[in-house]
């Protein structure tokens, strides 16, 4: 989160100043932020060429010949140390000796970007007369600022939300990534302590300890982690473990309908497999062993309509296989998620599907229970616009509790008109089936039609749907913080089900509003301010005439 501390002492230093870095960013890159959101880095993808010696050259913060450069920014990078070419090389997929073409560093390329302690990468082939010789390749990438006190506070929902702590994601440029933070929102407090790391001993693995005391229980995360980790990686493995003692509110009608204890824990790893790999897309299988348990206790019942959202207790082990494709189709884009921020888009297919068997938690005459995820996504590219969608699905069969189904859909669509205007429109979509009470489906300020509580209608389907006129004014404050605008209208619906018997409206729920965005594009914490006034138009005791929203989001 972004300190408002630093805020504070920001804006009191200057107001706005023209936006040119990232114009000088662009430029350097060899692409134009374009009026529509799309652009792409060619590099004579289809020759291939053997790698000889890698040279890296990492960049500072800020670049303080500018002629807009300030003291604050010549302090900052006086105060920052650059990440370390090693760390840099470490997270490279390729390495001396390998053969390459322009797809395979353009993939590197967002390897490295992906870090959250870098900005943006640019990797190249050195001019050579003659292919046939190893080339060298070139490597520059750009630190963002990684150490993050926050002093932040937000109200979402009705609700209000504190945080205090320490965030640094690049322990003097080695990346490692640790944070202590105390933490208060509508449901617990308490304080947390992240540890993140690269695992010397294995390529491409990371480490990882998360530990939470709250006030209503503990929390223990200890994971490692080797993905797969560009197109052509042969294998990947991951182990975890993680228990948590909570206390769980659920909310409707703007009031705390239930509240029960939940003793949990999840035992997981898995391994895995590329069965296919062409130049542009690869099939993976993969294979893992699942132990989780959550046993719910009453907090506070008072009702046997209460009674209704009291979840039953689950005792899943089960082994499970899963088969992935994955179609390599990026773009480098703009203003999509971010503000005046590299992003890159996959168009291509992404299809995931796993099948589990249930040995312990099984229904009265059966011998085997089943549990699935699905998952699919695409995009496109309309009339100067991008599209997303995406579909996801899970369910439980022949097990204790009843079966439960859910499909899932998102379609996102982002078209630019000018340089300072653009449109985006949402729709999203669940159908489901004896739903879990832990995980209910609501609308609310959270989850799509903003201006309304937490978890304001439940139901078993949920349709909701957004229209968004955004404004980039190509302005920042001290080429820290990118400032942006919005007007936006949201509308949906959930029905159907036991809960919805207790809604307080059955109609449609829409609102209206306007916003300020403000992005830190130099910050490691790739988050986005948002500053809103609601106007829902719904008439009850619990829903407000206005509501403001404070909150940090991880998109526009």
């Amino acid at each position: 989160m972004i300190s408002v501390v630093s805020v504070v002492f920001l804006t009191l230093l200057a107001g706005l100043s023209q936006a040119d870095e990232n114009r000088i960013l662009n430029n350097q890159l060899g692409c134009q932020k374009p009026d529509a959101p799309s652009t792409t880095t060619e590099k004579n993808s289809d020759i291939k060429r053997q790698i000889g010696k890698i040279h890296i050259t990492t960049r500072a913060i800020f670049d303080e010949s500018d002629q807009d450069s300030m003291a604050i920014h010549t302090l900052a990078n006086w105060m920052h140390v650059n990440t370390k070419e090693d760390v840099i090389k470490e997270r490279l997929p390729f390495k001396e000796g390998d053969t390459l073409d322009g797809d395979d560093l353009l993939e590197a390329e967002r390897i490295i970007r992906s870090q959250a302690y870098i900005r943006d990468a640019k990797i190249t082939f050195k001019e050579s007369c003659n292919i046939n010789e190893p080339t060298e390749v070139e490597i520059q990438t750009w630190d963002n600022w990684s150490l993050i006190p926050t002093v932040s506070f937000g109200r979402k929902g009705g609700e209000n939300k504190l945080s205090l702590g320490v965030k640094e994601d690049n322990i003097l440029g080695s990346g490692i990534r640790a944070r202590a933070k105390y933490n208060s929102d509508e449901q617990r407090s308490g304080y947390q302590f992240t540890l993140k790391s690269a695992f010397p001993l294995i390529p491409f693995s990371t480490v990882m300890v998360d530990f939470l005391d709250n006030d209503d229980g503990q929390r223990t995360y200890l994971g490692f982690d080797k993905p797969f980790y560009h197109l052509r990686s042969q294998s990947m493995f991951n182990v975890s473990y993680l228990s948590d003692e909570k206390t769980m509110d659920i909310y409707q009608n703007g009031l705390t309908r239930n509240s029960f204890n939940v003793q949990s824990h999840r035992y997981a790893l898995a391994t895995g497999w590329q069965l296919g790999a062409e130049d542009n897309n690869t099939t993976r299988i993969k294979i893992g062993y699942v132990d989780e348990s959550m046993l719910f206790e009453p907090n506070n019942i008072l009702t046997d309509a209460d009674s209704l959202f009291l979840p039953d207790n689950r005792d899943y082990q089960y082994p499970w296989v899963g088969i992935e494709y994955l179609e390599r189709k990026f773009k480098t884009m703009y203003d999509i998620y971010l503000i005046n921020q590299t992003e890159d888009i996959n168009l291509g297919w992404h299809h995931e599907f796993k099948l589990g068997l249930e040995l312990n938690d099984l229904s009265q005459g059966s011998d085997v229970g089943y549990h699935f995820t699905l998952q699919s996504s695409k995009g496109f590219e309309i009339n100067d616009g991008l599209m997303l969608l995406s579909l996801e699905g899970e369910g439980d069969l022949n097990t204790l509790n009843p079966d439960n189904l859910l499909l899932a859909g998102n379609i996102e669509y982002f078209k630019r008109y000018t340089d300072l205007i653009g449109f985006y429109t949402r729709a999203s979509g669940i159908v489901s089936k004896n739903i879990l009470l832990d995980r209910p489906i609501s609308i609310g300020d959270e989850n799509g039609v903003r201006g309304y509580p937490l978890q304001y209608q439940h139901g078993n389907h949920l349709l909701t749907g957004s229209i968004e006129a955004r404004f980039y004014s190509d302005y920042n404050i001290l080429k820290i913080l990118d400032v942006g605008f919005v007007a936006f209208a949201d509308a949906g619906k959930a029905w159907s089900g036991e809960q919805v018997k207790f809604n307080e409206t059955d109609s449609i729920l829409s609102s209206v509003g306007i916003g300020v965005r403000l992005y830190s594009s130099r910050s490691s914490h790739k988050s986005v301010i948002h500053m809103d006034i609601a106007k829902p138009f719904a008439t009850s005791e619990n829903v407000d005439a206005w509501e403001w929203r404070l909150q940090i989001k991880q998109s526009f």
